[in-house]
Order: structure tokens, then sequence, then C-alpha cells
């Protein structure tokens, strides 16, 4: 009896992920063509999909590509701290009083 509750609790999670993820991803399709940031609520909607689904999880890895290829290609370059502007004493220090301040 025990194995029944727990089999459909875990069925009833399963559909209940699916129905919220579903929603989401058909809300985000519709904000293609309507206002709205579908370009966020898409991966969304699959994120919660890919919980529960192997096509969905398949899907958003084929969409991370490109855009880890692009983070990579736009990183910013990591300065020593000798090169770091934001210490305090040279971003704004009374001896580098730059004369454009004082105007």
């Amino acid at each position: 009896m025990n194995t029944l509750v727990l089999k459909t609790l875990q069925q009833a999670k399963r559909l209940i992920v699916i129905v919220v993820g579903s929603t989401v991803l058909l809300l985000g399709i519709a904000m293609i063509v309507l206002p709205g940031p579908a370009v966020l609520v898409i991966p969304i909607g699959l994120s919660v999909l890919a919980t529960e689904l192997v096509w969905a999880r398949r899907l958003l890895n084929k969409l991370k590509v490109p855009f880890k290829k692009e983070r990579k290609r736009t990183m910013p370059v990591k300065l020593s701290e000798n090169e770091t502007l934001a210490k305090g004493r040279d971003f704004a220090s009374p001896s580098s009083n730059p004369s454009w301040l004082c105007q």
C-alpha cells in the first residue's frame, strides 16, 4: 500500500511539472509574435520540462551551446591586482585630482 501511494505521488509531481512547463513554454512561443520576453520565457519552460523529460533536456543543452561559445568569446580579461582601477586609492584619490572633475 505504501509503495502505491509513493508511486502515485511521483506521478502527480511529474504531471504537475509537465503541465506547468508546457504552459510556460507555450507562453514563450506565443511571445515570439506577441509582446513579451520570449527569449527568457522559452528557456525557463524548457528548464522546468527538462527536470522530467529527456527531449527537453537535450533541446535545452543544444540551445546553451551557442551562448557558451559567445560567452567565452566576450568574457572580459581578468586584470591583475596592479591593473585594477577600482581599488579606491587609484579611482579617485586626491593626488590624482583630474581637472575635469573640479570644473
